[in-house]
C-alpha cells in the first residue's frame, strides 16, 4: 500500500474495524496518533521507499504455570493489549535494515547467516529468524523497518517474543504467502532465541503472541457470561526487569546452597567429634 492510502485509510476510518479487533475502543485514537507516527519516523528514515506493509504482535501474560513450557510442560497464557508495531519496505538488496523507537538502526546481511559467536542483541534474532526461514526453503530478498512498542522491556510479558513475532509474520506474509502459520512462526522465533541469541526459552511467549484471536474469544465469552462484574486485569509498570528479579532470585539460591553447605560440614563436624570422643571413651 502507498504511504498517502494508508495514511488516509487511518485519517478517514477506513482501517477502524481492524483497529477494533484489536484495540479497547477507548484507545482507538491514540493508536491511529501512533500508527501515523510510526509511519511518518518510517518516511524519514526510509524516504525512498513509498510501498508499505504495517504489522502488529502483542505481548503476554503467564495465567498459570511460570516457565513450566522450558521443560516441556503445560501452561496457561493469554496475550495482553500492549503490542509493537512494523511498518516495512520489502525490496531486493539482499539486506534487512531495521530501526526501533529508543535503539541504534542495525542491518543483517543475508548473505551472511551463521551464528555470530559472542554477538548477543536483536541483529542476532533476526539472524536467526532469517537463517530459519532459508532452511525451510524460503527465500528472503530484504527489507527496511521501523518499530515501536509499549511492550514494557523487562516487565516479564515478552517484548523479546513480540518482536520476533513481528519479524517472522512480516517474512512469512510477504514472501511466503501465510503458508507457515502461527505454530511454525512460534518454534522459528524460539529457534532464533535459543541457536542465535543464546537464551534457552520455551514456546509459551512466541505462541502467545501470535494468538491474539483466540484471546480475544475467550475475553468476550467471559465479558458475556458476566457483565458487569467482568474485571480486566491491570498492568502497572514497575520499573523493574525481570532479569534482575531473575538474578536476585538466582543469588537467594545461592545463599541457600551456601547456608545448607555450612549446616552440612558443622553436622560433619560434629557427628565426628562424637565419633572421636566415644573412640577416647573405649
Amino acid at each position: 500500500m502507498k504511504i498517502q492510502d494508508f495514511q488516509g485509510n487511518v485519517t478517514c476510518g477506513g482501517f477502524d474495524n481492524i483497529f477494533a479487533n484489536i484495540y479497547k475502543p477507548q484507545d482507538i485514537e491514540s493508536q491511529k496518533s501512533r500508527y501515523m507516527s510510526a509511519v511518518e519516523k518510517f518516511t524519514a528514515l526510509y524516504p525512498n521507499r513509498n510501498d508499505i506493509h504495517v504489522y502488529s504482535a502483542p505481548g503476554r501474560t503467564e495465567i498459570g504455570g511460570n516457565h513450566t513450557d522450558h521443560q516441556h510442560g503445560c501452561v496457561i497464557a493469554g496475550a495482553v493489549d500492549l503490542d509493537v508495531i512494523g511498518v516495512v519496505a520489502f525490496h531486493d538488496e539482499n539486506i534487512i535494515r531495521i530501526k526501533s523507537e529508543g535503539y541504534d538502526e542495525f542491518a543483517v546481511s543475508l548473505d551472511d547467516l551463521d551464528v555470530h559467536i559472542g554477538e548477543k542483541g536483536s541483529s542476532e534474532i533476526v539472524r536467526g529468524i532469517a537463517a530459519r526461514f532459508k532452511d525451510l526453503g524460503v527465500e528472503i530478498s530484504g527489507f527496511d523497518m521501523y518499530t515501536t512498542s509499549n511492550v514494557l522491556g523487562g516487565s516479564g510479558i515478552s517484548s523479546s517474543a513480540a518482536f520476533e513475532t513481528l519479524i517472522a509474520t512480516a517474512i512469512d506474509s510477504y514472501y511466503n504467502n501465510n503458508q507457515i502459520g502461527a505454530v511454525e512462526i512460534a518454534k522459528i522465533g524460539q529457534y532464533a532465541e535459543n541457536f542465535y541469541f543464546g537464551k534457552k526459552s520455551g514456546l509459551m511467549d512466541a505462541r502467545l503472541a501470535v494468538r491474539e484471536e483466540k484471546e480475544r474469544s475467550a475475553i468476550d465469552k467471559v465479558k458475556a457470561a458476566y457483565g458487569e462484574k467482568y474485571d480486566p486485569m491491570m498492568m502497572h509498570d514497575s520499573k523493574r526487569d525481570v532479569a534482575d528479579l531473575l538474578h536476585e532470585e538466582a543469588e537467594v539460591r545461592s545463599v541457600r546452597e551456601f547456608l545448607r553447605h555450612e549446616q552440612q560440614q558443622q553436622a560433619q563436624q560434629k557427628q565426628n567429634k562424637k565419633k572421636s570422643r566415644d573412640s577416647w571413651e573405649r
